[in-house]
């Protein structure tokens, strides 16, 4: 038996970088609830098949609290990851 071995050609797409003000009402709303239940305010803004928001943190570890899982789980995200190690960010796809 035979091993070959395909490499597929892949399109990178780089994300867009926003403005706060360019998006939308709702959007909006989003990362200012965000904003109030982190207590942090947002640092970079993209749009790469949805919204990407970052909140930085100061600390090694980030832990939430019931309360603020509660809270984010009412919110319409996709996903939630903390970077501990490279950027010490919260980052969050809606």
């Amino acid at each position: 038996m035979k091993t070959v071995k395909i490499i597929e050609k892949a399109i990178i797409q780089s994300a867009k970088t926003l403005q706060f003000d360019e998006l939308d009402a709702e959007k909006q709303k989003i990362i200012k609830s965000l904003e109030k239940i982190l207590g942090k305010k947002h640092k970079d803004l993209w749009d790469y098949k949805g919204t990407i928001a970052t909140f930085p943190y100061t600390h090694h570890s980030y832990r939430f609290t019931i309360q603020t899982i509660k809270a984010i789980s009412k919110l319409p995200i996709k996903w939630m990851e903390v970077n501990s190690i490279r950027s010490q960010s919260v980052v969050v796809y809606f």
